[in-house]
């Protein structure tokens, strides 16, 4: 009898580890299973990913493609795999700037002020006079006999309006600025009037733009424009940073006769050099006065990469221009959190309230850019909103 009941348990035993055993290997099986569909899902959704970032960035290079070519373009863009420099700055556009946290400041003219000023570098800004968020407001006694006003949102010299109160109808100079800000597809931005920058004597003002890129300088763009011309007309002259002319044509009209090279134009390629360190890229726009220069704007993509240059340097440029990597594109982004903390707390709230100028700051929204970590002496209040 005992020896049937130890047969019987050691049988029992045998099958019980046998039966741990099978469970244990199954469950094992079971999970190898679901690790091997969790890599196909994850290896799936990242194939997706880049296909979608692929049939993105076509659908912008034939968007880009269309405009490129109604500029007078002769040759093909590849946005997807970019080696022009116009092809390059359409790759930044999508990939750093629609994302970089800077660009709420960088992109309005008021507040580019306050952004030069917080940068690591010197501060030349254009003198502010005033800032309205309605025309209505614009008190004209207030302001020089000679002055500029600008919408704040905008691009190029369309939204630029040089004031001579001895010569122009002020109330049509409002009327001008209210229809600035009168297009509801667009976000309205503000007017701001800023010190004239005075011509030379033949009533020519230059604006020199430095292509800049991660501490070099590509090349300059000069334009010229004839205050006294009733169609501002905007001639240009391709240089380098030594100031010889660089042989490339565009679709503005080249300018023909010689150029005097400013007395500040060392201290101009130094400070561009130093900005464009900041960035993987940057056009730095300077006015030069006598021994003296001024910043008018930084611009992050000019002419949207639909700027048509000979191809010979279009792709010369481009091979200078180095884009950034996955990972120096974050550095840059941790750059400017350090520099702009205010931006960490919430970068998409502020771009989805643009419209509204609200800054968040230490938990809440600051009602006066005065509020912010830095002295604004030279900026001013703006009205209330009507």
């Amino acid at each position: 009898m005992l020896a049937n009941l130890k047969n019987k348990y050691s049988y029992l035993t045998r099958n019980s580890k046998k039966n741990r055993l099978k469970r244990l290997e199954d469950e094992v099986s079971s999970l190898k299973k679901t690790v091997e569909k969790q890599n196909l899902l994850i290896s799936k959704l990242i194939v997706q990913s880049y296909d979608a970032r692929a049939y993105r960035m076509a659908a912008v290079s034939a968007y880009a493609q269309f405009r490129f070519s109604g500029r007078g373009a002769k040759y093909l863009l590849n946005v997807i795999k970019p080696k022009t420099f116009n092809e390059k700055i359409i790759w930044l556009r999508e990939n750093f700037w629609s994302n970089c946290p800077i660009t709420f400041y960088n992109n309005d003219k008021y507040y580019f002020k306050y952004f030069v000023s917080r940068l690591p570098i010197e501060n030349h800004s254009v003198k502010l006079l005033n800032v309205w968020n309605n025309p209505i407001n614009i008190d004209f006694d207030t302001l020089p006999q000679k002055f500029v006003l600008k919408r704040t949102l905008s691009g190029g010299s369309s939204e630029v309006k040089l004031v001579d109160k001895n010569r122009d109808d002020l109330e049509q100079v409002r009327t001008l600025c209210r229809k600035w800000l009168a297009d509801k597809r667009r976000i309205p931005g503000r007017i701001i009037a800023e010190e004239m920058i005075e011509p030379d004597s033949s009533g020519c003002i230059y604006d020199y733009k430095f292509f800049t890129s991660r501490g070099k300088i590509l090349f300059v763009k000069v334009l010229r424009m004839n205050i006294n011309d009733p169609k501002k007309i905007r001639m240009q002259k391709f240089m380098d940073e030594d100031f010889n002319t660089l042989p490339i044509a565009s679709f503005h009209k080249s300018i023909e006769d010689d150029i005097d090279k400013p007395q500040c134009w060392d201290d101009m390629v130094v400070f561009s050099r130093k900005v464009s360190k900041l960035f993987p890229f940057m056009r730095v726009d300077l006015f030069a006065v006598e021994d003296r220069f001024y910043i008018g704007e930084f611009t992050d993509c000019p002419m949207e990469g639909m700027d048509p240059l000979d191809l010979k340097y279009d792709r010369f440029f481009g091979r200078k221009l180095i884009l950034p990597t996955e990972e120096e594109i974050w550095h840059y982004y941790e750059r400017y959190y350090e520099l702009f903390p205010e931006l960490r707390n919430d970068p998409i709230y502020l771009k989805d309230n643009m419209s509204v100028y609200n800054i968040f700051y230490k938990n809440r929204v600051v009602k006066s850019i005065r509020e912010l970590p830095y002295p604004t002496d030279f900026m001013v209040p703006v009205d209330k909103v009507i």
